[in-house]
């Protein structure tokens, strides 16, 4: 078996506070990580610093940038047990999104569904 990370979190940002203001959920963002340092972890976040859009899927570090300006921020963090087929499965899907740079791009009514 193979172990993947999960972190859960919730900031002060426009963007959580939309999602929590429609969802009511404990936490509003996910990190993935393969590695149990949680380095490289990787979250769909904002392109740029000072505009939540556009957005995608980037490399971001517990000891910098997002993370280290909200360091007291409410989180959770699995360990999730799954078959090493699966872990592959998981890895190449992240790596296949990272290498087409996807970008997620969403209208202020994209919450509402």
């Amino acid at each position: 078996m193979k172990t993947i990370y999960l972190l859960l979190t919730k900031s002060n940002s426009f963007v959580s506070k939309a999602i929590y203001y429609m969802t009511q959920d404990d936490y509003t963002h996910i990190s993935i990580s393969f590695e149990e340092s949680l380095q490289p972890m990787y979250s769909c976040a904002r392109k740029y610093t000072y505009t939540p859009l556009p957005a995608g899927i980037k490399n971001e570090s517990l000891i910098s940038g997002f993370y280290l300006k909200n360091s007291s921020i409410p989180c959770a963090l699995y360990r999730i047990k799954v078959t090493e087929d699966k872990y592959n499965k998981a890895k190449a899907l992240l790596k296949k999104i990272l290498e087409e740079k996807v970008e997620i791009l969403l209208d202020s009514f994209s919450f509402v569904e």
